[in-house]
């Protein structure tokens, strides 16, 4: 029903529904990354630092990870 409404050049190749589609891709991935992130952070607890080498080296993995998903704009 809403194609009636829209114009020819909507649905073709490089047209407006491939915007429409990368911009709800890219918000999808934007939320997504965002919950890995907040369990990184919650699960090997970066917001203080421990004096144990084991849990150093997992928590720099894991800062690492948080400032690969950075959400950059």
């Amino acid at each position: 029903m809403i194609q009636l409404f829209l114009p020819q050049n909507f649905t073709v190749r490089g047209g407006d529904a491939d915007g429409v589609n990368i911009e709800l891709l890219l918000r999808r991935m934007s939320n997504k990354a965002r919950i890995i992130q907040t369990h990184a952070v919650d699960k090997f607890q970066l917001d203080h630092a421990s004096g144990d080498p084991i849990r150093t080296e997992g928590q720099a993995w894991a800062a690492e990870l948080c400032d690969l998903l950075e959400v950059r704009v």
